[in-house]
């Protein structure tokens, strides 16, 4: 009995001592979170993902998915997202996605192709090498080429002065077609600039006028600015036309000037 004994507190003297070894290893603050070492995010838990799901079921999408296309050298589609599979890809597929159409979008060039199907009122005088310009009426804005002012480096264009005007580009387009649309912008005293994409038929009428992009600066007010957007060009359509607009300019100080134009096919 007495042996019997002598190992029931043997055993329990061990149990005690495991229990105080695992307290002591397993604290009851609560752990640090591992990381995933390579990206240093927090490993996703279903607590948070149920969360997200629950936020983003509440707020309907309303963005736009892009997805660039290729075409491959037998003239098969190929969508980029085909390029992350194991199989062979060429950048010659999506150069037309790399690809800027804007012509002097830098606007650091004496020479550029001109704008395509410019209307009567458009005007090239003082304008960056392949750009018009227009302007209402009763606008006295000046609509130039500046050489010096640039967001990247020298050259820019530049507004002043306009109650309300902007700088033209035209491009072929076709129904169903994405691009992204993208500049850098600097403002200066009053007035405001954002870009416009329109859209005409092939035969250069204004055409689904309901459907314009808008496209406004993100960033301070006097420092160079991002704008940037996706367009898809709608049923009927011929032609794309990118505006970079000013308004509400009331003297010569007042200014915007454009940079870094950028006009790429998606799909």
């Amino acid at each position: 009995m007495e042996r019997h004994a002598r190992l029931a507190c043997a055993v329990l003297s061990a149990a005690l001592m495991c229990l105080l070894l695992s307290a002591l290893s397993h604290p009851d603050e609560p752990r640090p979170r591992k990381k995933l070492i390579e990206l240093g995010w927090d490993k996703p838990d279903s607590e948070r993902l149920l969360k997200n799901l629950d936020v983003m079921e509440q707020q309907p999408f309303d963005g736009v998915i892009v997805q660039p296309q290729g075409q491959m050298d037998d003239g098969k589609p190929i969508p980029l997202r085909g390029v992350f599979v194991n199989a062979k890809w060429e950048r010659r597929w999506f150069q037309r996605c790399i690809d800027n159409l804007a012509r002097n979008g830098d606007f650091g060039s004496e020479k550029a192709p001109p704008s395509e199907f410019p209307a009567s009122d458009w005007k090239e005088g003082g304008a960056p090498a392949g750009w018009h310009f227009w302007q209402a009426k009763d606008s006295p804005g000046a609509f130039t080429w500046d050489r010096e002012v640039g967001a990247s480096a020298k050259g820019s264009a530049k507004a002043a002065n306009a109650t309300q005007g902007c700088f033209i580009q035209t491009y072929s387009a076709q129904p169903g077609e994405r691009y992204a649309v993208r500049a850098r912008q600097l403002v200066r005293g009053r007035g405001e600039g954002s870009i416009r994409v329109r859209w005409q038929t092939a035969e250069g009428r204004w055409t689904a006028e309901m459907q314009d992009k808008l496209i406004f600066p993100s960033g301070p007010r006097e420092q160079w600015a991002d704008l940037s957007g996706v367009v898809e060009v709608p049923t009927g359509v011929g032609r794309l036309l990118i505006l970079l607009g000013a308004s509400g300019q009331l003297s010569p100080e007042d200014a915007v000037w454009y940079d870094d134009v950028e006009v790429c096919r998606l799909e």
